[in-house]
Formats: structure tokens, sequence, C-alpha cells
């Protein structure tokens, strides 16, 4: 992976997954991430706990109502290093967590900011 040397941070589309779509099994978040993300927010603002997935297979972050996490990626890149990034074309998933119920409100959302003409 060879990035561009960007200085201008630009936001992607929000992605968003509504309560309807959140059941026991894994539903996309909106489309494929279409950069490399340098900053990567998921938030969950349903009224129970959400799993979150990066295959659609395997639980790698869970969130209860209101919960939800900033990732700063570039914050990891040392020296001459490649730049530590999301990949491009990262699908995210969510499902009702462990224990959880169907959620009857809100939504589960993914914001990313990346490199302008990466």
């Amino acid at each position: 992976m060879v990035m561009n040397a960007s200085t201008v941070a630009q936001f992607d589309t929000i992605r968003e997954l509504a309560f309807g779509g959140i059941t026991s099994t894994y539903a996309p978040i909106g489309t494929p991430l279409g950069h490399y993300v340098r900053i990567l927010t998921i938030k969950n603002y349903t009224d129970e706990p959400v799993s979150f997935s990066d295959d659609g297979v395997n639980h790698k972050l869970k969130y209860y109502p209101g919960g939800g996490q900033v990732w700063g990626m570039m914050g990891n890149k040392s020296g001459y290093s490649e730049s530590f990034s999301e990949p491009w074309g990262t699908q995210w998933y969510a499902r009702i967590a462990s224990g959880g119920t169907n959620p009857t409100s809100g939504s589960v959302i993914i914001e990313s900011v990346h490199g302008k003409g990466e």
C-alpha cells in the first residue's frame, strides 16, 4: 500500500444502519470504505448492546447503548514505515450483542476521515 502524502483531511459519507436492520446475524453498515481511512468512529445510538465486525463473522467490538470509540490510525505510524490505516474496501457489520435483544430505536454509524486525494 502506498498512500499519497496528503495534508488535507476529507470527511467521507456517514454509513448508518437503523435499529430495524440489526438482528441476530451480521448486517452491513452502509457501503464498504472507499479510501484508506486515517480516523474511524464507530457509534451505537440504539437502546441495546451491539457487536461490530469487519469480516461479518467474528465479533471484534461491542458497544453498549450510547457507546462508541474513535480510532486514530495515523497515531501508530513510526519512522519511515508505510502509513497505518483501515484498508480500502473494508465493510463493517453490526448485530445484536450476546445477551441483548432487538433494538427498538436509534441506529449505529460509521464515520471516517481520509487524506484528500487518497
